[in-house]
């Protein structure tokens, strides 16, 4: 089975280093094949799975196909992400509770 292509977006580099090593954990204990990678606005493959720091005030592209869950260390800065139809939100400072609990959510990554 192919791995799943996750896809970050963070812009706080030591939150970016944090969520890496979330899911490389959560990648070990659920022995789920990913594949983790900066975004680029440049790349033409549509991950399964984006993570979008929206305290950058960048919204995600548009996409059809990936899942969508979103970072923010405010209410205000979610508000502007519910159009996107996430799969869910993660407060910052980042959890691995939350993290987990937002990953289950997604179906995609069930099935694998």
């Amino acid at each position: 089975m192919d791995a799943m292509q996750f896809q970050i977006h963070m812009g706080n580099p030591s939150d970016h280093a944090l969520l890496l090593q979330m899911l490389d954990t959560w990648r070990r204990l659920t022995c789920v094949s990913v594949r983790l990678s900066d975004w680029s606005p440049d790349r033409d493959e549509e991950p399964d799975l984006l993570i979008w720091d929206l305290d950058t005030g960048m919204l995600p592209p548009a996409s059809s196909g990936s899942a969508l869950i979103f970072c923010v260390s405010c209410s205000q800065a979610a508000i502007s992400g519910y159009s996107f139809h996430p799969v869910g939100f993660l407060r910052k400072p980042l959890s691995m509770n939350e993290l987990t609990t937002v990953l289950l959510r997604c179906r995609n990554i069930e099935r694998q």
